[in-house]
């Protein structure tokens, strides 16, 4: 019951009960795919998008959770053979004999009924996905800057694009390394967060290639100088409750924003009165003074995305030491910053007792953050191994008599822009150095590299340069 990789997809030949295993290749007219197949066993083919769809995506708990019984209808993974790829058709559990499972495959999947003798890890539960539609290939392209081409090929970068794909539920992201693009294929919400999540990566990637050109050049200039020197009454609903405080957010001036989500969705929002009891009994109001709201629609999806827009919520992120050290710094509130604003909070916050990250917004915009900033914790240790890594270099450069290396490591790191840091930080940034450099000396640069020093202690900064430490 294997989740597939970038671009993974399944097709449907002859309307038959049984999907092959393939990937997006490209995107053609009239909603069409080219689908590729493993090894090529058939050649590239372009299929309607009814015909298309993603491959189910199961986390473990899911797996865990999936106990087949007798006369469950199921899918069974067939084996590729000479003249057909893998494909998992549609069967019905017969007999369990310890763990092994007989599944007799629907006739019309096959030529011939047979019986498949398999382990549990060969079935998966029968999807209900059916084909893609229109709305799930819309197309965004993503720029990225020349330092990367190099890396948007590798291991590394197609596991970077797999991963962004499936969180943010992306048909396939198609590479175009000419172009420096990619090729976002998915709906409009998946587009928009496959974006958010991308701007996080590449900014670490980018400065993760800085460190890797200046480490080149670092390690050569060592080499150098070691050589010299030694080397819902709809049909569907929901209800929830938030703060009474977001009530009047949710209302908007006038009605107008509850009224814009009423009609974008066509659904029916209550908020309930505090006197106000339901059919279970229970009031509009809670004794913490949250209010009840209700949804109503005739659309599954839409009631889903009406409750996205107005349920506010407050998420708390419990942070290990070297994140909260992480944000805690003037750099890292400003990405705090920035991912607020990005994702469209209420309010992000940290909390020095409990050592949390509190995030307040619509569901919808939490969930972006989490996202956000989980992707951003991704690099935490990478650079805490970078400083450690470009210290040690330090140290040996000064034992053969190079103390500049520091200062002009700093002045080679790139003054990084975009999403994250604006033009208007650069001159408090140089402020802020200039004022270290004349109190204490040069130790370290939070820029690009995330080196934290020791305001406190000159001792400190002796001993551990520019490694990551507690303000």
């Amino acid at each position: 019951m294997a989740n597939g990789g970038l671009g993974a997809v399944e097709v449907q030949k002859d309307a038959r009960p049984i999907w092959y295993c393939g990937f997006v290749k490209d995107v053609g007219p009239k909603d069409e795919l080219l689908i590729g197949f493993e090894d090529d066993i058939w050649p590239p083919t372009r299929y309607p998008a009814a015909e298309v769809r993603r491959s189910p995506r199961y986390s473990p708990s899911d797996i865990e959770k999936f106990s087949p019984k007798v006369g469950e209808e199921v899918e069974v993974r067939l084996e590729a053979t000479p003249h057909a790829p893998v494909c998992w058709a549609i069967g019905t559990v017969g007999k369990i004999k310890h763990d092994f499972f007989v599944v007799s495959i629907h006739p019309s999947a096959v030529q011939k009924g047979n019986d498949q003798i398999v382990e549990k890890e060969k079935l998966r539960p029968a999807a209900v996905r059916s084909g893609l539609t229109p709305e799930a290939l819309n197309q965004e392209n993503f720029q990225l800057p020349a330092g990367l081409q190099s890396w948007m090929n590798t291991e590394d970068g197609i596991g970077c694009f797999s991963h962004i794909q499936d969180q943010s539920g992306l048909v396939t992201i198609l590479v175009q390394s000419s172009k420096l693009t990619l090729k976002l294929l998915g709906d409009k919400k998946a587009t928009q967060r496959a974006k958010l999540l991308l701007e996080v990566h590449i900014k670490h990637q980018s400065q993760i290639q800085n460190f890797q050109d200046v480490r080149e050049k670092r390690l050569k200039a060592l080499e150098n100088k070691r050589n010299r020197i030694e080397g819902s009454g709809f049909k569907h609903s929901c209800e929830f409750t938030v703060d009474g405080n977001f009530i009047p957010r949710i209302i908007g001036k006038g009605g107008e924003t509850i009224r814009a989500v009423r009609e974008k969705y066509d659904v029916n929002i209550r908020i309930l009165e505090p006197e106000e009891s339901g059919a279970t009994g229970a009031t509009g109001a809670t004794a913490s003074g949250s209010r009840v709201v209700r949804i109503f629609g005739n659309n599954a999806q839409n009631v889903a995305s009406a409750r996205a827009e107005v349920e506010y919520v407050e998420e708390a992120m419990s942070l290990e030491g070297d994140q909260y050290n992480w944000l805690a710094g003037s750099k890292g509130m400003r990405s705090v910053w920035a991912f607020k604003e990005a994702a469209g909070l209420v309010y992000a916050r940290l909390d020095y007792d409990s050592q949390q990250l509190l995030l307040c917004g619509t569901r919808s915009s939490v969930e972006d953050a989490i996202a956000l900033f989980e992707t951003h914790f991704m690099y935490c240790p990478v650079f805490r191994q970078m400083d450690e890594e470009m210290e040690n270099i330090f140290a040996e450069l000064e034992s053969y008599g190079d103390y500049d290396a520091r200062w002009e490591s700093w002045q080679e790191e790139p003054k990084t822009k975009g999403s994250w840091g604006k033009d208007r930080n650069d001159r408090n940034d140089r402020n802020d150095r200039d004022k270290e450099k004349d109190s204490r000396g040069y130790s370290g640069s939070q820029n690009g590299s995330g080196r934290w020093a020791d305001r406190e202690s000159k001792d400190t900064q002796n001993e551990r340069g520019g490694r990551w430490e507690k303000r």
